[in-house]
């Protein structure tokens, strides 16, 4: 086949690896409507237990590998954002045990030992169990997870896979107030906070660019609120979230510029937005 001829592919960042996970639960096991929360509060304990070795203390050492892992350190008075990270794919399901629910999860600048060993935490983790009451799971297959986008496009579906938390002069937005000029300056203002966190270097347009191009694209859009409940083990609490769900079908008379091909496809490993360590802010594309 003549190279020339085959399509053109914009990929997430090489530092960025992804995996999907496929877990299997013991017994019954209701999966909530937003299981970001679930999930993370698994990892947490299993990297805690396997990579902390600061042995309670008030505070985590400067070096301390759970820390970069999953709370990330601040800087320049922004939160600290972790090198691993997760994408729900499932929620709102009930699962019996011969059935299974996946996850995706994003490692920033590890090195294959590393992403093992979080491999290996998780497993243990799921094995302590999920939900509650407490329903121990198997990691049933981890694989390659390859988040790419085809280069030359004109338009495409983008759907806000999990809720998206954006907010404006202090005030979270809502369907009625959100608009494809949000999703994309919200990637891109997490990118930028990444890129200096981890010192990857990603092109990234201004944002008056990024602006004028949502001006020129036709939109129809389809977006609903959602609020829930965050239960707290560690802290024991109950948070009120809310976000905005739904998707945009985007078309522009012209080819999409390549900076937003590296944006969207950065963006389905990293999300956008507020409270990402959830899983919130995620991102699908359909080419339909």
């Amino acid at each position: 086949m003549d190279a020339r001829n085959q399509p053109h592919y914009y990929f997430p960042h090489p530092a960025i690896t992804s995996l999907k996970i496929d877990v299997q639960p013991s017994t019954t096991l209701e999966l909530p409507e937003h299981p970001g929360s679930m999930l993370r509060g698994v990892l947490g304990h299993a990297l805690l237990s396997r990579f902390c070795l600061c042995k309670n203390a008030t505070a985590h050492r400067p070096d301390c590998l759970y820390a970069h892992l999953f709370e990330g350190y601040r800087r320049n008075g922004q939160d600290g954002i972790p090198a691993v990270l997760l994408t729900p794919l499932d929620h709102s399901r009930r699962l019996a045990h011969t059935e299974y629910f996946s996850f995706l999860l994003h490692f920033i600048g590890l090195s294959p030992v590393v992403q093992s060993g979080v491999q290996q935490a998780l497993a243990q983790g799921l094995e302590h169990g999920l939900g509650t009451p407490l329903t121990p799971c198997v990691l049933k297959s981890w694989s390659a997870e390859k988040l790419a986008l085809p280069s030359g496009l004109t338009h495409l579906e983008l759907k806000l896979a999990t809720p998206w938390l954006i907010k404006r002069k202090g005030k979270a937005l809502t369907s009625k107030t959100f608009s494809i000029h949000d999703v994309l300056i919200g990637l891109a203002h997490r990118q930028r906070i990444i890129c200096e966190h981890f010192d990857l270097e990603l092109s990234l347009p201004a944002n008056r660019e990024i602006l004028a191009f949502a001006d020129s694209l036709h939109v129809k859009t389809q977006l609903e609120d959602s609020s829930w409940i965050r239960h707290s083990n560690r802290q024991h609490t109950r948070h009120p979230l809310t976000g905005v769900i739904g998707h945009f079908r985007i078309r522009s008379e012209d080819a999409f510029p390549d900076w937003f091909g590296a944006l969207i496809a950065n963006g389905l490993a990293l999300h956008g937005g507020g409270k990402t360590s959830f899983g919130l802010g995620a991102l699908k594309v359909s080419l339909q």
